[in-house]
């Protein structure tokens, strides 16, 4: 999957998808996000495919989670650059978790800037 923004790296995809399942491909949160991409439905139905060409497309399925997370994230990076705003990891990760609106919110920032300090990549 090609993104043309450097920022989007396996080791940052790895840590945030660490960050928000641990890796748990079961993971369903209180408020419906879903999956290890931890994706609310509405969002993998626009983002998700069948990446990994087995005929279902699931947000419980590692590769169609992946794939749609690096789609969001190439997406999300080229809204943060049109708006005028840095593309680094932290910004990428906080409007992931916040939204474009909340990408400066200095309590959002500084939790998932802990992500790419505390992160534990895949096995």
């Amino acid at each position: 999957m090609q993104c043309p923004h450097h920022e989007i790296t396996p080791d940052f995809i790895a840590a945030q998808v660490w960050a928000e399942s641990r890796w748990r491909i079961d993971a369903t949160s209180p408020g419906g996000a879903q999956g290890p991409a931890q994706l609310l439905p509405h969002v993998f139905a626009i983002y998700g495919a069948d990446d990994d060409s087995n005929g279902v497309a699931s947000p419980f399925d590692i590769a169609d989670a992946i794939g749609a997370l690096v789609r969001l994230d190439c997406i999300t990076a080229s809204n943060l650059r049109a708006a005028g705003h840095p593309t680094d990891p932290v910004s990428i990760a906080a409007a992931y978790r916040g939204g474009l609106t909340r990408v400066d919110d200095p309590n959002l920032r500084k939790g998932v800037g802990s992500v790419f300090t505390n992160a534990v990549p895949a096995q």
